[in-house]
C-alpha cells in the first residue's frame, strides 16, 4: 500500500483520477503478487506460474479491449457482457482451465442456469 500512496503522489498531479485508478492497481497487483508466492511457499505448495502468467494476459486483453469498446459502448455493457466474455474466450484459448476447473465453474451456475449449459449427462446430483 505504501507503494500504490507514492504511486498516486506522483500520478495524482499528473494524470488526476485516472492516474490514482492507475496506482491503485499498481500497488493491488503487486501485493495481490508478492502474497501469492509467499503463500505458496509457506505452505511448500508448487507455484502455478504458468497458470499465473495466463491469467494476466487474460487480464490484460480484457482491460484493453474493455477500454477501447468503453468510448463507443455503454459502460454497463462492457462490464457486464463484454469483458467477461473476452477474458473467458482468452482463458479457453490460452488453455488455462482444465476440465475439472469447468465442472467446479458449472456448479456455480444458479440452477436453471446450469440445466440449460450442462447436459444432463454431466449434472452432479
Amino acid at each position: 500500500m505504501i507503494g500504490a500512496a507514492v504511486a498516486g503522489y506522483w500520478a495524482i498531479p499528473r494524470y488526476g483520477a485516472e492516474g490514482a485508478a492507475w496506482a491503485v492497481v499498481a500497488g493491488m497487483v503487486f501485493s495481490r503478487a508478492v502474497y501469492s508466492v509467499l503463500v505458496f511457499r509457506w505452505l511448500e505448495l508448487w507455484y502455478p506460474a504458468a497458470w499465473v502468467l495466463k491469467t494476466l494476459v487474460a487480464s490484460i486483453i480484457m482491460g484493453w479491449v474493455a477500454s477501447l469498446a468503453v468510448q463507443s459502448v455503454h459502460f454497463l455493457v462492457v462490464s457486464l457482457v463484454l469483458g467477461p466474455a473476452v477474458y473467458g474466450v482468452t482463458h479457453l484459448v490460452l488453455g488455462t482451465l482444465q476440465p475439472n476447473d469447468w465442472d467446479y465453474l458449472t456448479q456455480l451456475l444458479p440452477a436453471t442456469v446450469r440445466r440449460a449449459v450442462v447436459p444432463a449427462s454431466q449434472r452432479a446430483a
